[in-house]
């Protein structure tokens, strides 16, 4: 019965009349209330805010954080009915539902690299058997510590970005930011966004050098997919796999190797490469475990050694046939 009281009163509140009291009859936020004191045009901020020289006190400042002691534990009685879903402050299920499942998953187990207890990056792919929810993320205005009205949602594995990322969409929405405004967000684990966009930017120069020498017709096929597959990710999000391409492995290579008999291929090379890689490897580690070294161990050393100087050569060979590089773009040295 407190519920239904509750209900009622924020239904009267709101405006509706008792011939409007479906549950699902009040827009999203309706029923709540957001913050008096945060500008807001056309509410409590002057018509001719826009020609202020000092627009900057009518930016939106807002605060994310998440809550992970506010689980749920999974109902025995799914029959339940939801009085005020998507008209309170929590965003209504099957609109969130329906954001997440667009959504490609990168399972990636991420570390926060700063000195602090602060796990909630270490969390982020953890989930629960008895909670069908682990927490819920919000977002409040940060001058007064209003929350904002349907900009609250259930976590399931972890505080992710996507979640942020909905509240924050919702926020802006349902709180009328305008655009000429801005916006602000505090959120304490922003830096792991901030470290994702600074290394896309890092990598960007090595995508430009593998555009210079690409073959042009390879290139234009790669740009064609990749739009083909933004323009149907929403449609379909498996469109979006193209971006996951996975490394050539080993035993491709030995494949397109052993199919091949001209010896001088790009993929020949690549495999040698990889060979002696492997080998210089294994030599360093012995060279740094072994503490005393027998005098019949060095003559296999050295021997071991040579084979390697050896095959460089041969690589150098094989380099030079298939590209026409010269041999001193590997360093070989007789004294290495």
């Amino acid at each position: 019965m407190a519920r239904l009281w509750r209900w009622l009163k924020k239904k009267k509140w709101a405006g509706h009349s008792d011939s409007n009291s479906q549950p699902d009859a009040a827009s999203a936020g309706e029923l709540a209330i957001f913050c008096p004191a945060c500008p807001q045009p056309r509410i409590n901020v002057p018509d001719d805010w826009e020609q202020d020289p000092n627009r900057w006190v009518y930016q939106r400042l807002f605060v994310a954080d998440g809550n992970m002691k506010a689980d749920h534990v999974r109902q025995r009685h799914t029959n339940d009915f939801w009085l005020s879903e998507g008209s309170g402050m929590f965003a209504k299920w099957d609109e969130y539902e329906d954001f997440l499942s667009h959504l490609v998953l990168i399972a990636a187990i991420q570390h926060g690299k700063c000195q602090s207890r602060f796990r909630t990056v270490d969390l982020a792919m953890h989930g629960s058997k008895a909670c069908n929810v682990t927490g819920i993320v919000a977002i409040a205005c940060a001058r007064h510590g209003c929350f904002v009205p349907n900009a609250i949602a259930n976590l399931f594995k972890g505080e992710q970005q996507k979640n942020i990322n909905w509240v924050l969409l919702q926020a802006l929405k349902t709180s009328h930011v305008n655009p000429k405004q801005g916006a602000v967000l505090i959120y304490d684990i922003a830096c792991q966004l901030r470290q994702a966009t600074a290394m896309a930017s890092e990598v960007a120069m090595y995508f430009d050098g593998i555009r210079r020498n690409a073959n042009p017709l390879h290139v234009g096929m790669w740009e064609r997919d990749i739009q083909a597959a933004e323009q149907q990710r929403f449609a379909d999000p498996h469109a979006i796999d193209i971006l996951h391409s996975t490394q050539v492995s080993e035993f491709q290579i030995t494949n397109r190797l052993d199919d091949s008999d001209t010896g001088a291929s790009p993929e020949s090379w690549i495999k040698m490469a990889l060979d002696l890689e492997e080998q210089q490897t294994e030599l360093q580690y012995i060279l740094a475990h072994v503490k005393d070294v027998a005098e019949e161990d060095v003559g296999d050393v050295l021997e071991i050694t040579e084979a390697i100087h050896s095959k460089f050569m041969l690589l150098d060979e094989v380099q030079h046939r298939v590209a026409g590089v010269p041999s001193t773009m590997l360093g070989i040295d007789s004294g290495q």
